[in-house]
């Protein structure tokens, strides 16, 4: 099939197209995104999405030689920009090897499918979560593999309030139970024993 007949076989879509000339190949876009702006130039194609737009989208091309083509939809996931959560972790001491992450659902537990990471020696975590991620609180998940420069430390659940994560300490997680108590209530029963003091940083 030549060229001019694959425009006129798609032309009924009455969508935006474009094509990218070679010595051996024509690119059309024969169906358009629906949430953003797709063009086509010398360097290849390239996609910008509607502001505030997260989701799926799709467009298709066609390639061409002059007697053969083939058509391709190509589809495209917009994700939201990641926003780096990082802190420390601190009881009395920094907190190495203590799991953090952000308490989506607000069940006390860093299930897999939410954003976490690890702390390191220096009780020091970072990882990347969504901007809607940071609207719920930070657990650091403090258990037998967990220690201190002084050794072992007891396992225990620390909190910090959404968006005020840089220090998750004893003090932090009170702050959490005044703010929201509903969610953490068994720990907030447990709050007596935890050990306020916080270390300059």
């Amino acid at each position: 099939m030549r060229e001019n007949n694959i425009v006129e076989q798609e032309r009924d879509l009455q969508i935006f197209f474009a094509y990218l000339s070679s010595s051996e190949v024509n690119i059309y876009i024969v169906e358009d995104v629906s949430y953003g702006e797709l063009t086509l130039g010398q360097k290849g194609l390239k996609y910008i999405p509607d502001d505030g737009f997260v989701g799926e989208d799709s467009f298709q091309i066609v390639f061409a030689n002059g007697e053969d083509y083939s058509f391709q939809t190509v589809n495209i996931s917009v994700v939201e920009d990641g926003v780096e959560v990082s802190g420390v972790v601190i009881v009395e001491e920094y907190v190495s090897n203590s799991k953090v992450c952000i308490d989506v659902n607000k069940n006390v537990i860093c299930d897999e499918v939410e954003p976490y990471g690890f702390t390191n020696s220096n009780g020091e975590f970072s990882f990347s979560a969504s901007a809607t991620d940071l609207e719920h609180p930070v657990i650091a998940e403090i258990d037998a593999n967990s220690e201190t420069l002084s050794g072992d430390i007891d396992e225990q659940i620390l909190l910090a309030p959404p968006n005020s994560y840089e220090v998750i300490s004893p003090l932090s997680t009170l702050v959490v139970f005044e703010l929201d108590p509903n969610p953490y209530f068994e720990l907030q029963e447990e709050s007596e024993h935890l050990d306020t003091t916080e270390v300059n940083i």
